[in-house]
């Protein structure tokens, strides 16, 4: 009489994160022999079954009504433990949606079955806890002291919570070798339709821009007539084919080398424009509406598929029939997506190819092999209520994310709220930090007299404090400087002074122009005193002195004293005549 079949010893580990694969181990064994197994299932929690099949030897998921699983079936194996048992081995991730708990073996639809009909079951309670919360561990910024309006970054670590382990891992990305590796999507109206305009978007992480000039590598190519890639020089490059003719731009702006950089490029019948982290490039002109064109869409090569190969990684592709605004395009830097409307493809390569945009565009990958790439994470900067900042490029393997902000226009101290958000709204920890706003105000000022004469040395003097607290700002603090030259303090003044001794005549001006913070850096003046002014003129003797010593003065009192000598009579001039001839 035949055996019966048994599954059991069930193993996982113990802690099981959102979007991070693990594996789900069940060992099968038939007295019989390992030829009579027939197929074994797995159900978990939440109406999860795994399954295996033994003529063919392949895992697969037998029932997810809620899309809760991903599993990875390249990964998933057995392993011979004797003559009649095996080791079955699904490489599974659980979605941010899985609830959160502890997960059980179900017994229901946990089977294993063999040739002759009989099966065996098992349940298992509380095999793994499920954890999908995360927390801002930590949290800083790079400048605590700042200018209004000055650009920020806030940086810091997300992790699971109570772990320091970063949402995510590898399976997130795809990295292609260079020489033959791709994705490839069947040809689909709604990949070939672009009378509206057109948008490309990517994460891509790459050093290599070593082909020859002229030559690209491909992250989207549709039969060589559209396409978006990189260029040699650390360029972007995207070719468009208008009324049968193909047109090539490249882009002004560099990518940065061996980094995660957002890249995109929109047309919109008149422009072509590239994007870099959000910065839109010079729109270069192009008029025309984009031809149709036919043929299956490549991503990471040209469509011949062994040439023009991208080498690095590729993350994030969407593909919309529309032009998104650069308000959009600097939003999706930042992980923020507000309207969806247009988009024609969306592969987050999270473990598969599947297209999740909506229009069924899967792709086929060939070659390209799994890696590390940005958790689909938001990290999110708060003041009061009102979102000054985010990003959703939470780095996969050490969990670090860097937000930019500019600050408040106003002095004061502001509090700011640093959290994370999952795509199911989970967090559970934040951070708050402290800014000060903050600036050197120009309080007071004057001169000794504001009426001098020439030679005549004056003090210019002011006064100013830190705006946010009144303190002070000294000599321990800084410099002023005025109109361009460095004032210098007096402690039994408790202001800064200037001296000026005027050389010419008139009006003169005198403003603080900048300022040396060496304590908090600060740039920024609120110039309350205002201009001074001191007028310059000359003494009222000034100009009989000038006269003296004027080398013409004594030649024209020489002439007057003689013209009066003659006029008076007190020199005569005595003419001899000549005696008359008779």
């Amino acid at each position: 009489m035949p055996s019966i079949p048994i599954i059991g010893q069930f193993e996982a580990p113990t802690m099981v994160f959102a979007c991070k694969y693990f594996y789900l181990n069940a060992t099968i064994n038939n007295p019989d022999g390992k030829a009579y197994f027939v197929n074994c299932t797995v159900e978990i929690s939440n109406s999860i079954i795994l399954k295996w099949e033994n003529s063919t030897d392949t895992f697969s998921e037998y029932q997810d009504t809620n899309n809760y699983c991903t599993l990875d079936t390249a990964n998933s194996f057995k392993t011979t433990v004797n003559s009649t048992a095996y080791k079955l081995s699904w490489k599974i991730r659980l979605g941010w949606n899985y609830p959160e708990g502890s997960v059980d073996v179900i017994a229901t639809n946990t089977k294993v079955f063999d040739v002759f009909g009989a099966s065996g079951s098992n349940s298992y309670t509380g095999l793994f806890h499920f954890e999908d919360d995360l927390i801002v561990a930590s949290a800083s910024v790079d400048d605590s002291r700042i200018n209004p309006s000055q650009n920020i970054a806030f940086s810091g670590h997300v992790y699971y919570e109570s772990t320091t382990i970063p949402p995510a891992e590898g399976n997130s990305a795809l990295s292609f070798d260079g020489v033959d590796d791709y994705v490839e999507i069947a040809d689909a109206s709604s990949l070939r339709n672009f009378t509206q305009g057109l948008t490309y978007c990517a994460w891509i992480n790459t050093s290599d821009f070593t082909l020859h000039e002229g030559s690209v590598r491909r992250i989207l190519d549709k039969n060589a007539r559209l396409s978006f890639g990189v260029y040699p020089k650390q360029r972007l490059f995207f070719r468009l084919r208008i009324n049968d003719t193909n047109y090539d731009h490249v882009s002004d702006s560099l990518i940065p080398s061996g980094e995660w950089v957002f890249v995109a490029v929109t047309y919109d019948g008149s422009n072509v424009i590239f994007y870099i982290d959000g910065v839109p490039d010079t729109p270069q002109p192009r008029i025309g509406v984009i031809d149709e064109v036919t043929g299956n869409q490549f991503i990471g090569c040209y469509f011949t598929k062994t040439s023009g190969c991208f080498n690095g990684i590729i993350d994030e592709v969407r593909i919309y029939n529309r032009v998104l605004s650069a308000t959009e395009i600097s939003e999706h830097y930042q992980g923020i997506y507000r309207n969806e409307t247009g988009l024609a493809l969306y592969l987050n390569f999270d473990g598969d190819t599947l297209d999740r945009s909506g229009q069924w565009n899967h792709g086929t990958n060939y070659g390209a092999t799994w890696t590390n790439g940005y958790a689909n994470i938001n990290v999110k900067i708060e003041l009061q209520g009102l979102l000054k900042g985010t990003v959703a490029v939470v780095n996969s393997t050490s969990g670090t994310f860097t937000i930019p902000v500019m600050a408040e226009s106003n002095p004061g101290q502001y509090y700011y709220t640093v959290y994370a958000t999952t795509p199911a709204g989970n967090t559970r920890q934040n951070q708050t930090l402290s800014i000060i706003v903050d600036r050197v105000k120009i309080i007071e000022g004057g001169t000794t007299q504001s009426s001098v004469c020439i030679g005549e040395t004056q003090i210019i003097w002011f006064k100013a404090i830190y705006e946010f607290d009144n303190s002070e700002f000294n000599e321990s603090c800084g410099r002023l400087y005025l109109n361009g030259s460095a004032m210098k303090w007096s402690a039994t003044n408790k202001r800064w002074e200037y001296e000026y001794t005027p050389d010419t005549l008139g009006p003169k001006t005198f403003q603080i122009t900048s300022v040396l913070d060496t304590k908090h850096g600060l740039t920024c003046i609120n110039d309350v005193a205002g201009v001074q002014t001191i007028t310059v003129h000359t003494r009222w003797y000034e100009p009989i002195v000038w006269l003296i010593n004027s080398p013409y003065f004594w030649v024209t009192i020489s002439i007057i004293i003689l013209i009066l000598l003659f006029r008076f009579k007190v020199i005569e001039v005595e003419i001899e005549k000549s005696p008359k001839s008779y």
